[in-house]
């Protein structure tokens, strides 16, 4: 699965060391919260690596890193415009 960067809404420390807390809406506007791994995580430009399973105009299927805490899965329907290929 090819890697892609997801625009966030808020980045900040998590709860243990290596962590962030991070913040993202669905296409349909609900709100997901998860705690990556640092590695996952751009902090400085707020967005976080996801994998990539299906693009369309509008919208993308990716898959988190982690499993979020206020959501059933890791699959996530995402605005297009919040996604960006790795360099």
């Amino acid at each position: 699965m090819e890697s892609w960067w997801l625009k966030v809404s808020s980045v900040s420390k998590g709860m243990f060391p290596g962590e962030f807390t991070v913040v993202t809406s669905t296409s349909d506007g609900r709100e997901v919260s998860l705690f990556a791994p640092e590695e996952y995580v751009d902090s400085k430009n707020q967005r976080i690596r996801v994998g990539l399973l299906e693009r369309a105009a509008d919208a993308c299927l990716v898959y988190l890193p982690v499993n979020p805490v206020d959501f059933p899965s890791r699959t996530v329907k995402v605005a297009a415009r919040e996604v960006f290929r790795v360099a």
